[in-house]
C-alpha cells in the first residue's frame, strides 16, 4: 500500500490548535482527555496526535457542513479517543505519530461558502 503524502503546513497548524487547547485549558476537556490518554499509557506525542485527530474531524465537518464549531460533537470525538469515532464514517489521515490517523491532511477538504 502506497504511503500517502500530507501537508505539514496543515498538520503544524492542527497540533498549534491543540497545544492552545491545552495550554489555555479551552475547552477543558482537552486537557482532561490528553491527562486520561496518559494515564492509558500513551506517551505526550501520542495522546497530543490523538487529540489533533479529533481537531481534524470537527475542522471537516465544519466545512463540509457549513457550520460552526460544535463543543459537543468535538467533546464527545475526544470521550471516544483513543478509539477513532469516524472510522466507520470516513477515511482521515494524519502523519503526527507512528500510528496513521486515518486524515483530512490529504483529502480533498471542501471551503466553506462566505
Amino acid at each position: 500500500m502506497k504511503k500517502s503524502e500530507s501537508n505539514p503546513h496543515l498538520q503544524a497548524a492542527i497540533m498549534e490548535v491543540v497545544e492552545n487547547q491545552l495550554r489555555n485549558n479551552d475547552p477543558p476537556q482537552t486537557r482532561q482527555t490528553y491527562e486520561r490518554l496518559i494515564e492509558a499509557g500513551h506517551s505526550e506525542k501520542e495522546a497530543k496526535r490523538l487529540i489533533a485527530c479529533v481537531v481534524s474531524a470537527e475542522i471537516f465537518d465544519v466545512l463540509k457542513k457549513n457550520q460552526p464549531f460544535n463543543l459537543d460533537r468535538f467533546v464527545n470525538g475526544l470521550n471516544k479517543l483513543p478509539t477513532m469515532p469516524w472510522r466507520k464514517k470516513r477515511k482521515v489521515e494524519f502523519d503526527g505519530g507512528s500510528k496513521s490517523c486515518t486524515a483530512l491532511v490529504r483529502s480533498k477538504v471542501p471551503t466553506a461558502k462566505p
